[in-house]
């Protein structure tokens, strides 16, 4: 705590020198905070396994606000939904703050997935019964299905021609190849999402 407050006064004696000049002098016993030496970096305190928990979180989080904001749902509005493969990350002691973040509550008895999105290895599974217009739903979804598969159909003729692949470097043909199978797994999902909200 005491390294913390140290680096922070000299952070912040720039734009407020004379609390930080007295408070840096009281704390430390040094003769003046203009004279100190500005705070290095310290690589060594980063701690990458919390850096990376956050990151996920954030990147889960917007992606699930930026989910309700396209179905047009009030931000404070609670919906059910189901987060799978959540036990298996490294998020899975932050159901509690993921859920209070983007008001989904627990599924109960008659849950029914009608809307779903992924997000890394997580699936969330929403029921939006009684909160979106599914007909507008199933259109974004078929919207989405047809650019999948045209993604799809792209790559496979690039690497279908066999001249692109004599010329083309290796780097190129895998960085396609994956595109082919990022897609391939985006039709997947989304024709698995379309009859699920047509069976609701």
């Amino acid at each position: 705590m005491g390294q913390v407050l140290d680096d922070l006064m000299r952070l912040l004696h720039p734009v407020m020198p004379f609390i930080t000049e007295t408070l840096w002098t009281q704390l430390t016993g040094g003769e003046s905070l203009v004279i100190a030496s500005w705070p290095t970096a310290r690589h060594s305190d980063i701690d990458t396994k919390s850096s990376d928990e956050m990151a996920q979180l954030q990147n889960l989080v917007t992606e699930i606000r930026r989910f309700r904001n396209d179905q047009g749902l009030q931000p404070a509005k609670r919906i059910p939904a189901r987060l799978v493969g959540l036990e298996a990350s490294v998020l899975a002691t932050r159901e509690a703050e993921i859920r209070s973040l983007t008001r989904l509550t627990a599924p109960e008895s008659g849950f029914t997935s009608s809307g779903s999105l992924e997000v890394g290895s997580l699936v969330v599974e929403i029921d939006l019964s009684g909160t979106i217009d599914l007909v507008a739903e199933k259109a974004r979804l078929a919207k989405d299905l047809d650019t999948a598969k045209s993604e799809v159909e792209a790559a496979e003729s690039r690497l279908a021609n066999e001249e692109f692949r004599a010329k083309a470097p290796e780097a190129v043909v895998k960085k396609i190849t994956d595109r082919l199978d990022e897609a391939k797994r985006e039709v997947a999902r989304i024709s698995a999402a379309l009859e699920r909200i047509t069976q609701s």
